[in-house]
């Protein structure tokens, strides 16, 4: 298939980064030259902010041909009909419409896909959503920027979500500085192509006596070890809680269900007895961290379980440093950790058909990226002058 390409791709030598957007402008088809028009402008200063060189970088787009109006959706998706079937195999009246890539689209996936296996960078910087889509086929910016992602060709090549400069010049501007924060990231993360993910031990289908010398371990650092406690509900009730903290051997997580999608996890007599240990270890250590704690406290407080102190709540703190950005956790995963794939949408609506292993996970993962978090926020607060803004009152 013949391919106009008004814009073709550039490539420094040994460049160690590419950014990758979805289709040229105005400006890029005249001078030929990837990211060089009002939204490119916008890209060179995030980078001069994160101190990444823009002129060393690679520039590239998933589509070289520039959109009618710049509506890339339209000009390389088609809408089709599909036929549908009942239940019994006959062939139904109705249909159902579905877009698909056109086969112009399909070729300028596969010219990018050999591009970047030719040039092999140790960063692919995926701009917006169809950058995002067309090479790790997951759909969200929103939600995935900040994510170290791998390719979905298996090609081995690690790619960072960041949101696209055109979605910050349109009534966004605020968002131009969490552009130039992932590029921090991207300018930590191009020195090396592999993808490095901090790990972490869980425990999720817990014995009663794992779940109590797991919490009563938490009772004997004189009050010192810091640890992070995460509800989960189902129905407005109480289905499980994690616990987190870091150990010798680097951080471990426990879940201990409370309520399956078919009963209670223990009987009476465990159930009594694990609250009990909770409410001790948490009179014992003040050092209780979590997200937006008062929603999990509310759950704890009617087992009768009462901390003594909490010392950080990650939402909060993160507000002293970032009062104009989001708070949910989601984001400050994506802000504060280099490693974290966005998580938040794992099963987002909880119900019985929920399975629970994935519930425990869940939650796990959650208390765990707290942790994390909250060492990551005191290194901020501490840098910025703040900690005592903070943990002083």
């Amino acid at each position: 298939m013949n391919l106009q390409i008004d814009c073709p791709p550039s490539y420094p030598e040994g460049c160690k980064v590419v950014f990758v957007g979805e289709g040229p402008g105005e400006e890029e088809v005249k001078q030929r030259e990837g990211f060089v028009g009002a939204a490119g402008k916008c890209l060179q200063k995030a980078c001069g902010v994160a101190g990444l060189e823009f002129s060393r970088a690679g520039r590239s787009n998933v589509a070289k041909r520039r959109p009618p109006n710049n509506k890339f959706r339209e000009a390389f998706y088609e809408t089709i009909e599909e036929p549908i079937y009942t239940k019994t195999g006959k062939l139904s009246k109705k249909t159902k419409k579905i877009e698909r890539k056109t086969e112009e689209f399909q070729a300028w996936e596969s010219l990018l896909r050999d591009e970047l296996k030719e040039q092999n960078p140790n960063l692919i910087i995926a701009c917006g959503n169809e950058a995002l889509e067309t090479i790790t086929g997951l759909e969200g910016i929103t939600s995935y920027r900040g994510s170290i992602l791998p390719d979905k060709w298996n090609d081995n090549h690690k790619i960072l979500a960041v949101e696209h400069p055109s979605f910050i010049i349109r009534g966004n501007p605020e968002r131009f500085w969490i552009l130039a924060h992932d590029l921090k990231k991207a300018k930590r993360e191009m020195e090396f192509p592999d993808i490095r993910r901090d790990s972490y031990s869980s425990i999720i289908k817990p014995s009663i006596e794992d779940s109590l010398c797991f919490i009563n371990a938490l009772q004997d650092f004189n009050g010192q070890c810091e640890f992070t406690l995460d509800v989960e509900t189902r129905a407005g009730t109480l289905a499980c809680y994690a616990l987190a903290t870091k150990g010798p051997e680097g951080i471990v997580s426990i879940c201990i269900p409370i309520q399956t999608t078919s009963g209670p996890y223990w009987t009476v007599e465990e159930e009594l007895e694990i609250w009990q240990a909770l409410k001790e270890t948490l009179r014992k250590n003040s050092h209780l961290s979590n997200q937006n704690i008062e929603y999990d406290l509310d759950y704890l407080l009617r087992y009768g379980v009462e901390p003594s102190g909490v010392y950080m709540d990650t939402m909060l703190a993160h507000s002293i440093l970032y009062p104009e950005f989001p708070k949910d956790l989601g984001f400050l995963g994506s802000w504060y950790l280099d490693d974290v794939i966005w998580w938040k949408d794992d099963h987002r609506d909880w119900s019985g058909r929920t399975r629970d292993e994935a519930l425990w996970e869940y939650c796990c993962k959650d208390a765990v990226y707290t942790l994390r978090i909250v060492e990551k926020i005191d290194e901020e607060l501490k840098r910025r002058g703040l900690y005592q803004a903070y943990h002083g009152f």
